[in-house]
C-alpha cells in the first residue's frame, strides 16, 4: 500500500519528537522494504538515473559497488605479475594444494548474486636440473576455502628442439609460455567471500606472468 505518514501538524499544535521519530522509522521502513509494486505509477517512467544512489568506487582494490552488483578487477590490467610459486608454499613434505601468492580476490555482496568470475595467468615453469624429471606446476581456483577440480591445469617446463628434430635438453624460454584462462559462474549468498588459486608444484620458484582477473556479482 502507499505510504501514509503516521502523524500530520498543523499551525499552532505542539509537535513531540516521539511521534517524529515515529514518522522517520514509518519513512525508513517503507523505503526499506515497504515498497509495493501497485505504488509505482507504470503510465508513465519516473526513475532516471539522477534517482539512484550513485555507485561506491576503491581505487585501492579497483572495485565499483553499484546498485545492480558489485564490479572488480585487475588493477592494473593486463599485465600484472604476481610473483613467485614453488615448493616452498606447500606444507612440510611438499605434497597439498598451497595459496598460490597475491592471486586473492576478497569482496563483499550486499545481497545475494549470481558471480562472474574471469582469470588468466601464465606460469613460467623453469627448466629442472635433473632433466629426467620434468617439472610440473597444479593451479586450480579455490571458492571461499573449496577447489573447483574442474578448473585444474597442469604446465611443464618448456623445452626447444634442436637441428636435428629431436628435443634437446629443456632450456628456459619463459616468454613462450601460453596464458591460462578460465571462466566461473556461481550463485552466492550475501556476506564476505574469497576467490583465489592454489596450486602444488615440485619445482622451487615458478615465476608467475600476465596474471589478470575479472569480478562481476548482479544483484
Amino acid at each position: 500500500m502507499a505510504y501514509t505518514v503516521p502523524n500530520t501538524f498543523s499551525n499552532g499544535t505542539v509537535i513531540s519528537s516521539e511521534e517524529i521519530t515515529e514518522n522517520n522509522d514509518a519513512l525508513r521502513n517503507y523505503i526499506n522494504g515497504g515498497v509495493s509494486a501497485s505504488d509505482i505509477s507504470t503510465l508513465n517512467p519516473w526513475v532516471e538515473a539522477k534517482h539512484i544512489m550513485k555507485g561506491l568506487y576503491q581505487p585501492i582494490t579497483n572495485e565499483y559497488e553499484m546498485e545492480s552488483g558489485l564490479s572488480a578487477g585487475s588493477p592494473v590490467f593486463p599485465f600484472y605479475h604476481p610473483g613467485y610459486f614453488g615448493s616452498q608454499f606447500h606444507k612440510k613434505g611438499g605434497s597439498g594444494r598451497a595459496d598460490v601468492p597475491n592471486t586473492h580476490v576478497d569482496f563483499y555482496l550486499v545481497r545475494d548474486a549470481t558471480v562472474f568470475f574471469y582469470y588468466t595467468i601464465s606460469p613460467r615453469v623453469l627448466a629442472p636440473l635433473d632433466t629426467s624429471s620434468p617439472t610440473n606446476v597444479l593451479i586450480s581456483l579455490n571458492v571461499d576455502g573449496s577447489t573447483i577440480n574442474t578448473s585444474q591445469n597442469s604446465f611443464t617446463e618448456q623445452i626447444e628442439v634442436n637441428n636435428s628434430g629431436g628435443a634437446d635438453e629443456p632450456i628456459v624460454s619463459r616468454y613462450r609460455r601460453r596464458t591460462y584462462s578460465y571462466q566461473y559462474v556461481c550463485e552466492m549468498t550475501a556476506g564476505d567471500h574469497t576467490i583465489k588459486l592454489v596450486g602444488q608444484s615440485g619445482a622451487t620458484s615458478v615465476p608467475l606472468k600476465f596474471y589478470t582477473y575479472s569480478l562481476q556479482a548482479f544483484y
